[in-house]
């Protein structure tokens, strides 16, 4: 394996993983003290941690079990393009340690209930809950899923007396918005947002994070010779506030410089070019200067992409409501 894969196992704590963090943790701590069972929802965009900080959490309670021996924080994910007779199936495979289980939808639900409760599991994460709220092509055909899986999640709770966390992309708050029962029991969704150039606490903590990286690189070995102001706003005009293409972007910059390893504007360049798609604006390090309106526009961009899909939602609704 190459040397410059550094940051292949390394894990690094930004202010918004470890604020999202403390805040599920918190929740989580007082299910586990017998508190009262609760709905939570984690969402963001791709690229912010959110199924790392799942599986840290899973980590950090990983010596908590039941009686019976299983976890009492239990983590599952949703297939793609599927709803909740897929994630039950996951679910029975998991506890019991099997490869196949058969049996009708229905079946499946019930089935996973009834492990869940006699296992004694007190808190299921559902990560990529996202996909079950795009599995079908129509709005009315997903909106009708999104009522059965949410119906089903409220059985879970209330049967099998478990605290369900909801984890997914910005649309996946649809699974509440289109079921009212299980959004007025939920609590307030935890939001892991990409940083915010023109939030002077975003981009203090931006900064701050560029500097781990380099930093991380330089006690390895590495020369960074680009001046850290520069740096720093065309990582961000990169990334557009997101973390994981901050890790895409320096991983590649160091395997490009590991005969020599210093990392200059060039190589840097050249892992833009490698990793990530043409931007209008181009390549952000072969720009001479980077203003602050140009990573705000970069930022506004992103937000729209994330929100595009709850904002056609939104459309729909107001055409449905005038028609």
């Amino acid at each position: 394996m190459t040397d410059a894969l550094i940051y292949e196992t390394w894990v690094c704590d930004h202010l918004h993983y470890a604020t999202a963090l403390d805040m599920l943790m918190e929740e989580i701590e007082l299910v586990l003290r017998k508190g009262p069972r609760t709905v939570a929802m984690l969402l963001g965009p791709s690229g912010m941690g959110k199924t790392e900080l799942l599986q840290d959490i899973e980590v950090r309670f990983s010596d908590r079990s039941t009686e019976t021996g299983r976890p009492a924080v239990f983590y599952v994910a949703f297939p793609a393009g599927t709803t909740s007779d897929a994630v039950a199936a996951r679910i029975i495979k998991k506890i019991l340690g099997i490869p196949i289980v058969k049996g009708t939808a229905a079946e499946l639900r019930e089935r996973a209930i009834r492990l869940l409760a006699s296992s004694g599991i007190q808190v299921l994460i559902l990560d990529e809950a996202n996909h079950a709220a795009e599995a079908h092509s129509t709005r009315a055909t997903q909106t009708k899923a999104n009522r059965l899986t949410a119906d089903w999640i409220k059985e879970v709770v209330d049967d099998a007396k478990v605290s369900v966390v909801l984890a997914g992309l910005p649309h996946a708050r649809r699974l509440l918005t289109d079921n009212e029962q299980l959004e007025g029991r939920a609590l307030r969704a935890i939001e892991l947002n990409p940083y915010a150039w023109h939030i002077d606490g975003d981009r203090v903590a931006f900064c701050g994070l560029v500097g781990e990286f380099v930093g991380y690189a330089r006690h390895r070995g590495w020369t960074i010779s680009v001046p850290d102001d520069h740096l720093t706003r065309a990582t961000y005009l990169t990334c557009r506030g997101l973390v994981r293409p901050i890790r895409r972007l320096f991983e590649r910059a160091l395997i490009l410089s590991e005969k020599d390893r210093t990392v200059t504007a060039s190589v840097l360049a050249r892992a833009f070019d490698k990793c990530f798609p043409e931007r209008l604006v181009g390549n952000p390090f072969e720009l001479e200067t980077i203003p602050d309106q140009l990573l705000n526009d970069a930022h506004r961009q992103l937000l729209h992409a994330i929100h595009e899909p709850l904002q056609s939602n939104r459309r729909r609704k107001e055409q449905t409501y005038r028609d």
